[in-house]
């Protein structure tokens, strides 16, 4: 289930390409912008007004490489921490309980389903880093 309701979306008031980047960088931490470019699939420039607008809205930083100043990581600012801490917060809630209006039989299913689903993710992710 996505952390994430039309609802929430709407509260946000960020665009699909926005938030995109935050989950890519609260998933992964802190990103090189050229990094979150290739990892969406946009070009350089695409991912740098993105990233700007996201800083200026106070949800992203940006800061330097310590150790080479022409490169540039993407943080998710406290408040972008903050926003999407609550979004998975929410969700996992609605998915608590739905799950508790289930009967033993019923989630049983549910738990092979999901591992069935996590079998065919792992084998798709194996054979993208493949290829």
């Amino acid at each position: 289930l996505l952390p994430l309701t039309p609802r929430d979306a709407l509260m946000l008031e960020v665009t699909t390409s926005q938030l995109k980047v935050m989950f890519v960088i609260y998933l992964q931490g802190p990103l090189r912008i050229g990094l979150l470019a290739r990892a969406l699939n946009v070009s350089l420039p695409t991912m740098t007004v993105t990233v700007d607008r996201l800083v200026k809205r106070g949800i992203l930083r940006r800061e330097n490489d310590p150790d080479d100043r022409r490169a540039v990581y993407c943080h998710l600012s406290d408040y972008g921490q903050e926003i999407l801490n609550q979004m998975w917060n929410s969700a996992r809630e609605r998915t608590r309980q739905m799950l508790t209006t289930l009967t033993v039989p019923e989630l049983e299913i549910v738990g092979k389903a999901l591992e069935i689903l996590l079998k065919a993710g792992q084998i798709t992710r194996s054979s993208e880093t493949v290829k």
